[in-house]
């Protein structure tokens, strides 16, 4: 789940970067959430994850509903969080050159990390 919440806050963070003008938080909220929701990494790592906390001797509905609501709850204060962080990114790198450094030293991680995988031994 973190990593899905990392990338839709890179790819939002991404689009603010291009949009001119002021951030509309409320619109933010809802492309983030609506990108965590819409994924089905994390529709299906819910249907495998939340079967194993249900004791099937005692009312699963009700520990299913339990479980659904604390994890949607959590899902959506992240999903807060990271809109409002990326509305901070966004005003930080409003420069051309913040956002210059911040694609050469993304640009190079990826190159390192895609090196270190190719090189790896299994």
């Amino acid at each position: 789940m973190t990593t899905e919440v990392w990338i839709a806050f890179i790819a939002t963070s991404s689009l603010i970067l291009m949009i001119p003008g002021p951030i509309n938080v409320g619109e933010l909220y809802r492309k983030t959430l609506t990108i965590t929701a819409l994924n089905p990494k994390g529709i299906i790592f819910f249907s495998a994850f939340m079967p194993q906390f249900i004791n099937a001797e005692s009312n699963p509905e009700a520990q299913l509903i339990a479980l659904a609501t604390t994890f949607l709850s959590l899902a959506f204060l992240n999903a807060l969080f990271y809109s409002l962080l990326a509305r901070k990114v966004a005003i930080f790198f409003s420069t051309s050159l913040r956002k210059k450094w911040f694609d050469i030293t993304g640009g190079t991680s990826l190159i390192g990390a895609g090196a270190i995988t190719a090189s790896a031994e299994y």
